[in-house]
């Protein structure tokens, strides 16, 4: 009886491990601002909670978190979207990579080692 809860606890890891794989594995990372630019400008990305930003052809960047007014710049860097941002009296600078998969968008703060966030892309 032992055997066979380890087998199905065993056979439920590799399961869920190949489901993440599969879902990492269909996400393309964005590697030139030509692609950033026809996938992610000027559409509004939207996360779990409604906030949303939009990134601007012109170079800025708007949005709204929390009830608060995301304001900033942007530039592309060595294949990752740098920002220059404010949110109320907070700051963000960092670069980040960017993948998308049909119409959801990921992002991976602080150049791929920070907080990984999840956004659908919406037309505007």
């Amino acid at each position: 009886m032992k055997f066979i809860l380890m087998l199905a606890v065993a056979v439920g890891l590799i399961a869920g491990e190949r489901v993440a794989q599969s879902t990492q594995a269909s996400e393309k990372k964005i590697e030139t601002e030509q692609e950033f630019r026809s996938k992610l400008i000027d559409k509004r990305l939207v996360n779990h909670r409604g906030d949303w930003a939009m990134i601007k052809a012109d170079g800025t960047i708007d949005g709204m978190f929390e009830g608060k007014k995301l304001t900033g710049t942007w530039y592309w860097k060595d294949g990752e979207l740098c920002r220059d941002a404010r949110l109320n009296d907070r700051d963000f600078k960092d670069c980040q990579i960017w993948a998308v998969d049909g119409n959801m968008a990921t992002v991976v703060r602080h150049d791929g080692q920070g907080e990984k966030v999840e956004y659908q892309v919406e037309a505007p």
